[in-house]
């Protein structure tokens, strides 16, 4: 199993449009760094603030008034009990639902249930617009602008190899 793997990836590697791919990649990792902090640094912030607005609003306590709140969302339908701001992880595993938009209404809806409606949706709205209308368009941008680049420089260089083996140069 692991020589046809190998196989797999030597044949990969060979192909030229995946070398395109391989190269890209390496090119734009130095500079994607500093993108990917910003959006950590943007993604932090909102798990911050989430924290302090959320905090042990979600959770399956019996005793809690939140939970028959709760109970009558898809939120608690759906299982999402785990999404919450109770500690930086489950925040940032939350966040990071909003932000690749994985049913992020039920999310909200979930939190304005338990919460004041409208600043659990202004919350969840702000990190819309600033998470995934600005950073992640921005991430692909960049990753599709590198792509680009370094498709077409292949393809010159292809276009003069082939130029110069006909002899038209």
């Amino acid at each position: 199993v692991m020589l046809r793997l190998l196989r797999l990836v030597r044949l990969v590697v060979a192909l030229p449009e995946f070398q395109v791919l391989g190269e890209s990649f390496v090119r734009m990792v130095p500079a994607a760094t500093k993108l990917l902090k910003a959006l950590f640094c943007c993604v932090f912030f909102f798990s911050a603030v989430g924290m302090a607005l959320f905090q042990e609003k979600i959770n399956a306590d019996p005793d809690r008034p939140e939970l028959a709140a709760l109970k009558k969302t898809d939120y608690y339908d759906s299982g999402y009990m785990t999404l919450n701001f109770n500690d930086v992880e489950s925040s940032f595993v939350t966040l990071f639902c909003v932000l690749v938009v994985n049913n992020w209404f039920e999310i909200v809806d979930g939190f304005a249930a338990v919460t004041h409606r409208d600043l659990a949706r202004l919350f969840f709205v702000a990190f819309y617009g600033v998470g995934v209308l600005l950073f992640l368009n921005i991430v692909v941008a960049f990753i599709l602008d590198a792509f680009l680049g370094e498709y077409t420089k292949a393809r010159a260089e292809r276009t003069l190899k082939r130029r110069l083996s006909w002899g038209l140069f």
